[in-house]
């Protein structure tokens, strides 16, 4: 058996570029520009959550040190990793992750910047991160069912 050297990132890779930068260009624009719609229960405009998951009162600064060794893992893993599924979920989850973690040095937390309601908000970003934990669940179920 041998062990996988470095897997250059391909298509998943330019993918997970293309949504980090997408989230901090739609980040940047509300930043600039405040609500941009508002639709009674839906607005598109911006929500600072300098708090941890679901409104744990963390420090910013140990957040950010989680965010950047969250980014290290999910990388080193993705050297190690060939089936792409896992892959895929991998670069989703390490582009959610990332961007969350610029917004951290630059905003000092989140902006999340889509609103449902007084307590839903949050972000192209965040919205990878459910994806790649959703592929990688879906994965490892299939994987697990059909051993």
């Amino acid at each position: 058996m041998t062990v996988p050297g470095l897997n250059p990132p391909r298509g998943f890779g330019m993918v997970a570029a293309g949504i980090l930068v997408a989230d901090q260009l739609a980040k940047r624009l509300v930043a600039d520009t405040g609500t941009v719609a508002d639709f009674g229960p839906l607005r598109i405009g911006p929500v600072y959550n300098r708090e941890g998951v679901l409104g744990l009162p963390v420090d910013n600064a140990l957040l950010l040190l989680a965010g950047v060794a969250i980014v290290v893992f999910f990388g080193y893993l993705l050297t190690r990793s060939v089936r792409p599924e896992i892959r895929a979920g991998l670069w989703l989850l390490l582009a959610g992750s990332a961007s969350n973690t610029l917004d951290r040095v630059q905003y000092d937390g989140v902006l999340d910047i889509v609103a449902i309601g007084p307590t839903a908000h949050f972000n192209l970003a965040d919205l990878s991160i459910l994806a790649g934990s959703a592929v990688l669940i879906f994965t490892l179920w299939r994987q697990d069912r059909d051993a």
